[in-house]
């Protein structure tokens, strides 16, 4: 018997999914657990042993990569699927897999596609969310929600410090250096590929900061002038400073390092494990909005995070009690779920407004001995 989750959003929502992931398997801990994800992603999460089996598809290429993945799912029948993709397509693709149970969010249109539907919880976080499709499981699962309660979204435009919230109790963690979390077999692979890591970077002495200043959204991006003046003051006092990234982000993350050629650029040069692994060797983590961010929660990295067009209200913070978003309180924000390509009121103040001493300042207050 397996279920399996359809998810084939972004690297971020799909990391704030570890939560469902990790209460699929104590719920079904007789079952494989499959995942259907982006290009790209799915071993990440079946090196972790998260899921058992991984479908990718390769958006952004019509319909050809799902054809394929339908083929692939043939021979499979699945005792529950679960959806939090609310795209028509994803309906349509969903519906062709063969399953008892299919789980998905309320929509108006959807109730032919899905036989449980949850509505969608906007006031809590986007981890939480993602529970909330548990909740017609059993009766007392509405319960777990209802201790989440006073972690709804924060509703406030500037600075704001995890540290201000309730704790994040165990069963939402998406910390993965937790006891327990991972198996023992997979702990030594990660701890063996972490000193290779940093072996490779020839710093074995050296308190790490990683930087990553990319996005898949332009607006969502520090300037990369900030960024160099952050690289700057941490190497200056000794740090070592890894520039983090993507293929598409190693040209931004070098334009860093040209500027401080005491920094290492990273971008593109590892998969999301070998990434993942570095992560854990860390001091902490700067990055703006995205997908690398919740990757450092993962690592159990202190995390400062840089918000501009999104806000903290829209649910898609870093999932940790260790976190420090720094934001400026402007009327324009947000300007989208997602950000914008550009700036639509050509100003970019959300970004620019934040100085790089505050948040050189904010770096050191984390590592300063409590």
């Amino acid at each position: 018997m397996a279920q399996i989750l359809y998810h084939t959003a972004f690297l971020g929502d799909l990391l704030l999914s570890i939560p469902l992931m990790r209460q699929l398997r104590k719920e079904f801990s007789g079952e494989e657990l499959h995942l259907v994800c982006r290009k790209g992603l799915g071993s990440f999460f079946k090196q972790l042993g998260l899921v058992d089996i991984v479908f990718e598809v390769e958006k952004g290429k019509g319909s050809s990569p799902y054809r394929v993945l339908l083929r692939e799912l043939s021979d499979f029948k699945y005792q529950r699927l679960w959806c939090p993709h609310e795209s028509v397509r994803s309906a349509l693709v969903t519906r062709q897999i063969k399953a008892k149970k299919r789980i998905g969010y309320y929509h108006w249109w959807n109730s032919g596609f899905f036989n449980q539907r949850s509505k969608r919880p906007m006031h809590l976080p986007e981890a939480l969310r993602l529970m909330s499709l548990l909740a017609g499981l059993r009766g007392d699962f509405d319960q777990f929600l209802d201790k989440a309660k006073n972690l709804s979204n924060p509703q406030v435009l500037e600075s704001w410090n995890s540290n201000s919230s309730q704790g994040l109790p165990d069963w939402a963690s998406m910390d993965l250096m937790k006891a327990g979390v991972l198996s023992l077999d997979c702990r030594e692979k990660l701890f063996d590929e972490a000193r290779i890591q940093r072996e490779n970077l020839g710093w074995q002495n050296k308190r790490i900061v990683i930087l990553a200043p990319g996005s898949n959204w332009p607006t969502k991006r520090w300037s990369l002038e900030s960024y160099m003046k952050v690289a700057r003051s941490l190497v200056d006092q000794g740090f070592g400073v890894v520039l983090m990234g993507n293929q598409a982000e190693r040209e931004i993350c070098q334009y860093i390092s040209e500027s401080v050629p005491e920094t290492k650029n990273w971008a593109g040069l590892t998969e999301l494990w070998s990434s993942f692994c570095l992560m854990t060797q860390a001091e902490i983590f700067v990055g703006n909005d995205s997908g690398a961010t919740h990757l450092a929660v993962c690592a159990s990295l202190p995390v400062i995070a840089l918000f501009g067009p999104t806000t903290l209200s829209l649910g898609y913070r870093p999932w940790s009690d260790r976190t420090l978003v720094v934001q400026r309180k402007l009327n324009c924000r947000p300007c989208g779920k997602h950000g914008a390509l550009v700036c639509p009121i050509q100003t970019h103040d959300c970004m620019n407004k934040i100085e790089p001493e505050e948040v050189i300042v904010a770096i050191n207050d984390f590592l300063s001995p409590s």
